[in-house]
């Protein structure tokens, strides 16, 4: 994933004293994990609703479908054995 290097490289950007990167400064931790929540929380209505959030989770639709995985409400009482294992 690039977003988290990209949203780095852009706080680092934009602070007032760059020269505290790399040594712990809050803008460059809490930063780059903004876009990993983004994307973790756009599986909420996928999973639940069967609805995609967003572009990437359209495809994500398409390839539980390919695998047998039906997304929405009943997915975990349906596909109990499709953990990944």
């Amino acid at each position: 994933m690039l977003s988290p290097y990209a949203s780095y490289a852009l706080e680092k950007k934009l602070a007032k004293d760059p020269s505290r990167f790399g040594r712990g400064a809050i803008e460059g931790v809490a930063g780059p994990s903004r876009p990993t929540r983004a994307a973790q929380s756009s599986f909420i209505p996928l999973l639940t609703m069967g609805h995609p959030a967003q572009r990437v989770m359209a495809l994500m639709v398409g390839a539980m479908t390919i695998h047998g995985i039906v997304p929405g409400p009943l997915v975990m009482t349906k596909n109990p054995g499709s953990s990944g294992e």
